[in-house]
């Protein structure tokens, strides 16, 4: 399945680009259609551009849509960006989560309740350090905390 970019783009600027219409055919613009995005600083006052490119589905022009700025550095501009693109990911994952999608266990009920009463019987961390396998790390555990001379 191939990802396409407007994944990672926030909602606000794909919602801009699909309610236009391409300016060769007048054909509907889709998210798909979306192909760059990037962010450049214009002029010397400092003026910022964000622009999102696309080539239109059906006749394949090219175009750009800019979105600009005067308040924020392009630093600014990216870093929101990029916080707009996380949140839309963990809104994504939790939606997944609450439609049920989560990963099937490889483990059995009766091998996951096997494990938690080993779990809760464990006395301290180094047991539990044992029981994962992790020996070797409790050994250097217990040789650190000798006295040194």
């Amino acid at each position: 399945m191939k990802y396409h970019l407007h994944h990672s783009i926030p909602n606000w600027m794909i919602k801009a680009v699909v309610a236009t219409n391409c300016r060769e055919c007048d054909q509907s613009i889709i998210k798909d259609d979306i192909v760059g995005m990037g962010v450049k600083e214009v002029g010397k006052e400092g003026k910022v551009n964000i622009f999102v490119e696309y080539q239109c589905h059906g006749c394949k022009h090219a175009a750009r849509m800019n979105f600009s700025s005067q308040t924020a550095s392009v630093e600014e501009i990216c870093y929101l960006i990029i916080d707009e693109v996380q949140k839309k990911w963990r809104t994504q994952k939790a939606q997944s989560v609450d439609n049920g999608n989560l990963p099937k266990s490889k483990m059995t009920a009766a091998e996951t309740k096997k494990f938690i009463k080993k779990m809760n019987s464990l006395e301290n961390f180094d047991d539990f350090l044992k029981l994962i396998g992790a020996n070797n790390l409790v050994e250097k555990e217990d040789i650190n905390d000798q006295p040194h001379p």
